[in-house]
């Protein structure tokens, strides 16, 4: 009988950690943590000059650990160490956007407000925050109110 305890509780375990990151916070407030991992970075700099902050960008894409990207478009401020970011994570139940300024460029880490959300996500309210988004192993979280 203390086996079928302990395999009660794995399998819950796992069926709890299965699940996790698609609640979309429709039954109260939830923090999603994701893994990722870059699987392609793009710099576009403005046209007929060098690249340099006051304009530069760059789209960086990264693979989620258990399915699903994040995708990030940046565009750097005339502000020293100044970017504005729109993030959206992309899971195989839905999608949420988040877009602000990171102010400790170029590592881009901290946090943003989310914008949006579809599916498991929709009406989405809270925030995303990101170890670094030109990191090339990031984690992300998703705080849901």
């Amino acid at each position: 009988m203390r086996w079928a305890g302990v395999a009660l509780l794995v399998v819950g375990a796992a069926l709890s950690w299965a699940g996790c990151g698609d609640s979309g916070g429709k039954s109260g407030p939830s923090t999603i943590t994701l893994h990722a991992k870059r699987s392609a970075f793009k710099e576009i700099p403005q046209v007929n000059r060098p690249s340099s902050p006051g304009g530069d960008a760059f789209i960086v894409s990264d693979d989620i650990a258990g399915g699903g990207h994040v995708d990030a478009y940046c565009v750097a401020s005339p502000r020293p160490k100044t970017e504005w970011c729109a993030i959206t994570v992309v899971r195989p139940k839905g999608q949420v956007t988040a877009e602000g300024v990171f102010v400790n460029a170029p590592k881009l880490s901290g946090a943003i407000p989310l914008l949006s959300g579809t599916g498991v996500y929709e009406g989405a309210v809270g925030s995303l925050a990101t170890s670094g988004v030109t990191d090339r192993n990031q984690s992300v979280t998703i705080r849901l109110r």
